[in-house]
């Protein structure tokens, strides 16, 4: 059965008398504490509070206060009795001068504060409710809330910022908070200005006139002054300030954050380019005519995971590339090592092998020739050709060289021969005459060049290898 219809108009002074007796404002009042039954027992409460006889019991109950106020702290009033929205009940609870005493001796403000700053969407709207209700008791909590929103904006750091940022958004969306607001606009805009100035150098102590400001520190303001330039009101207090024009300036040309950078392990801390895109957003709100044209506000939601993996895939793409690469390369020059090591070797061998051997035989034919008796058993002995005849030793400035003799009587018998030698006899007597220096002898003999000389090279050529 439904309650009221205990406590209605056709019921009689004396039921509602035994209804008192028989303790129905206490079971009325321990309703409040169940979420399934509480909203219920506090309609019941609000048509009690229209008759003298319940409302004296009511208004003396100690604990009837903190549990309407823990009905605000759990959401209990943001459902509905049939057509009556909950807060409807808790504006007419408020209407007993005593019981909204007693209420507003918790801390109102505290809890409003908390709810608002949580950015649950639900929450923040019960809240902005219940804080018009209080404004239309008499009771302004704006500015309260104004200074503890703007209290978190001091911090550097956004996950710290984020409630101030939702308090102070969510009273930019209401009427009766704009004056409360419009106090605090140019601690806001310094927010994101460089400490410029002696003051500021004496305040931290730092020898520079121009200390830009962590990305982390700026987020909050600059999306605070967005959704504040959604008001006109606000946009006109905004554009009005000089601090303004300076922000401005300093954004345009690039000198608003300087070089500093998020590290990029803080995934949820935000970057230079999460910054200066709100900033320039709000820029474009406070200098447009109409501002963001925007209902409502959703706070940034930060979180870069990407950095991170862009960091881990990029160190291991080193880590493997890079030695693949090493590894590579090491492989194969091991490869062209192995395959061209035989040919070198076998070259150097040769060369190493083949020089003494040439020059053993050049030595041997030197040798026949100055001393036949002791020329080698294998290489022709020139002297059993008749070529010994030629060929005479004499000393220049103590220096023995061989040189050729211009002796007429062996011409013929020297041509013959050489025209007759086989391809071996010719190598070996050009190496001679070319390694000796015999040839710089028949080329300058009494200063003319005879030609049979030149006839023994060329048949050497000719019938050799050319070598």
């Amino acid at each position: 059965m439904h309650p009221t219809l205990f406590i209605g108009p056709l019921v009689s002074d004396s039921v509602r008398q035994y209804l008192l007796d028989q303790g129905i404002l206490n079971i009325l009042i321990k309703q409040l504490r169940f979420k399934d039954s509480a909203l219920l027992a506090a309609y019941a409460l609000t048509k009690c509070l229209t008759h003298q006889i319940f409302s004296a019991p009511i208004n003396e109950d100690m604990f009837l206060a903190g549990y309407i106020v823990n009905m605000i702290r759990l959401d209990y009033f943001d459902e509905a009795i049939g057509v009556t929205e909950g807060f409807t009940i808790f504006e007419d609870l408020l209407e007993c001068g005593e019981l909204r005493c007693k209420i507003l001796e918790y801390d109102i403000a505290g809890l409003l504060e908390h709810k608002i700053g949580a950015g649950k969407p639900a929450e923040m709207r019960m809240s902005l409710i219940y804080l018009n209700i209080f404004r239309i008791h008499g009771h302004l909590m704006a500015r309260n809330l104004v200074e503890r929103g703007l209290s978190y904006l001091e911090t550097n750091q956004w996950k710290t910022q984020k409630p101030g940022v939702a308090i102070l958004c969510s009273l930019a969306q209401t009427w009766f908070s704009v004056e409360a607001l419009k106090q605090v606009i140019p601690n806001v805009v310094n927010m994101l200005l460089p400490n410029y100035g002696p003051d500021s150098q004496r305040a931290t102590n730092l020898p520079s006139s121009n200390q830009s400001k962590l990305p982390s520190s700026l987020l909050g303001p600059a999306f605070v002054l967005h959704i504040m330039a959604e008001n006109e009101t606000l946009r006109e207090e905004i554009r009005q300030i000089p601090e303004y024009g300076r922000l401005k300036h300093l954004y345009l040309f690039g000198d608003l954050l300087g070089m500093k950078e998020t590290p990029i392990w803080q995934v949820k801390t935000p970057t230079r380019d999460d910054v200066l895109d709100v900033i320039n957003q709000m820029i474009k709100s406070v200098d447009s005519v109409e501002g963001s044209m925007n209902a409502g506000f959703i706070l940034p939601h930060i979180q870069h995971l990407d950095r991170v993996g862009n960091v881990v895939r990029d160190s291991v793409v080193d880590a493997i590339v890079v030695p693949s690469v090493v590894a590579g390369v090491a492989a194969l020059t091991v490869i062209g090592a192995i395959t061209f090591a035989p040919v070198v070797a076998s070259r150097k061998i040769a060369e190493w092998i083949g020089r003494p051997w040439r020059l053993r035989q050049q030595d041997a034919i030197i040798r026949s020739l100055r001393h036949p008796s002791s020329a080698s058993q294998n290489a022709p002995k020139l002297m059993d050709i008749g070529l010994d005849a030629p060929f005479r030793t004499f000393g220049t400035d103590g220096q023995d060289e061989i040189t050729l003799i211009d002796d007429s009587e062996h011409r013929d018998r020297v041509e013959d021969l050489v025209a007759d030698a086989d391809r071996y006899l010719a190598d070996v007597i050009l190496c001679f005459i070319l390694e000796r220096g015999a040839l710089l002898g028949l080329f300058n003999i009494h200063g003319r060049r005879p030609s049979w000389t030149t006839n023994i090279v060329d048949h050497c050529l000719a019938k050799g290898g050319g070598a």
